[in-house]
């Protein structure tokens, strides 16, 4: 079942508890039932996805914030070190940092 399927159902099953129309008639208690089991599965699945996407997220930022600390220690070797080993040393550093990309 679609959520656009599922929700026509609900909204259908919804209008019908609360209007007093005696025109509407009650939907299949089948399809009723169906219908929020389905709800309740796609319910679940955002949540679940949700939490996933927020622990991807949290890794990638402690990877982004550990690629800046390597950084910036490079940097600061150039800058206190003798020249021509420092570049070799901070060379070595931004291919590695490249490679784990």
């Amino acid at each position: 079942m679609t959520s656009a399927e599922i929700t026509n159902i609900l909204r259908k099953f919804n209008e019908w508890r609360l209007c007093n129309d005696e025109d509407l008639t009650q939907l299949d208690p089948k399809q009723i039932t169906a219908a929020i089991y389905a709800a309740i599965d796609l319910i679940e699945c955002a949540e679940s996805d949700l939490a996933t996407a927020e622990q991807d997220s949290r890794q990638k930022q402690a990877r982004i914030e550990r690629l800046e600390r390597i950084e910036a220690a490079a940097l600061n070797l150039v800058k206190v070190k003798g020249r021509h080993h420092s570049e070799i040393a901070y060379q070595r550093l931004v291919a590695a940092l490249e490679e784990s990309k």
